[in-house]
């Protein structure tokens, strides 16, 4: 007798595309904040028109089967761990694939790279240093009539840092100071009612130096003053 053979090559449209909704800016790396205390993030994978409940999708590995609540979101879930990345690059390369029930395989659109990056800049050896409130560092009733230019310090500014901020908070407010990277030195005006006013008679100042991948290092410290009698 005849045999009449089928021959199907032509893979089912199951998965699409690959996305890391951890990486929030969207830059391919991710940073310790965007990575979480576990050491782990999640990768996304779209599916296709052809997905059903049952199918099978391998993720680097570890295969996901494809749940109605997985059809109802348009996508699964992979749970990637971060020691899985290069010792070098701090790279993970994301592949997706899934088998049709002819045994061709689809692959997702691409490979997605996700570089981590979860070290801080290294403030061991940076200080942060106030000045005096005032000359004296006594503000009498003509300063604390006005506005009281406070000043400081900023000693061996982290290399990898790309931003450096200085925030001074004077009896609960907020004030955020105008750096000079290069020289080492930030400056703000504050009003001289809320230095009066402290309950404590401190300035207090936090310096927060941030990374091109957005992981960010702080110091603090403080600076006592007293009231013209």
């Amino acid at each position: 007798a005849d045999v009449t053979l089928t021959i199907d090559t032509t893979p089912q449209d199951l998965i699409t595309a690959i996305t890391v909704p951890e990486d929030l800016n969207g830059d391919g790396i991710l940073n310790a904040a965007e990575l979480g205390t576990d050491g782990t993030f999640n990768a996304q994978v779209a599916l296709g028109p052809d997905a059903v409940d049952g199918t099978v999708v391998n993720v680097n590995g570890t295969n996901y089967t494809v749940t109605a609540a997985d059809l109802a979101n348009g996508y699964i879930t992979a749970t990637l761990d971060a020691t899985a990345a290069d010792p070098v690059t701090g790279q993970i390369v994301i592949h997706a694939e899934a088998v049709d029930a002819q045994g061709n395989v689809d692959v997702a659109d691409a490979d997605v790279t996700v570089t981590l990056d979860v070290t801080p800049p290294d403030i061991t050896t940076t200080v942060l240093a106030i000045d005096p409130v005032t000359a004296d560092n006594i503000l009498d009733a003509t300063e604390a009539g006005g506005s009281v230019t406070l000043t400081g310090t900023l000693t061996n500014i982290p290399t990898d840092a790309v931003t450096t901020g200085v925030v001074v908070t004077v009896n609960g407010i907020d004030y955020t100071a105008t750096v000079d990277a290069v020289a080492g030195t930030w400056t703000v005006d504050v009003a001289g009612s809320g230095l009066a006013a402290d309950s404590d008679l401190t300035v207090d100042a936090t310096a927060t130096f941030t990374d091109l991948a957005g992981n960010a290092s702080t110091l603090q410290d403080t600076q006592t003053y007293t009231l013209a009698s």
